[in-house]
């Protein structure tokens, strides 16, 4: 029903609907992370901080970029991002969703 409480139509189609929302910082298992940020997600953004790994998308690196946590991130994967996910992992900071699109 509708805020005056009239009948609105509608057609259900059986399914499933998942909503998944990402977060800084969640890259383990790669590429999509699983909705936590632990230590392996830790380990993982150091990697990209020292230029081990290599994000494989827009996606992944937007979760890596999580430094300066006010803005979301800066356009740059770097040890302030590895240091901002273990205060992640460790619960120090609330984990954050992802915000705007950065790109390298």
């Amino acid at each position: 029903t509708d805020a005056a409480s009239a009948s609105l139509t509608t057609d259900y189609q059986p399914g499933l609907v998942v909503v998944f929302r990402e977060y800084k910082a969640d890259m383990s298992p790669r590429p999509t992370g699983n909705g936590t940020v632990s230590i392996a997600d830790w380990v993982q953004v150091g990697r990209f901080a020292a230029g081990l790994d290599t994000t494989s998308d827009l996606s992944e690196f937007r979760r890596a970029d999580n430094a300066p946590r006010s803005a979301l991130g800066d356009g740059v994967l770097s040890i302030a991002d590895w240091v901002q996910a273990g205060r992640y992992a460790a619960g120090l900071d609330p984990v954050t969703p992802v915000g705007e699109a950065t790109s390298p």
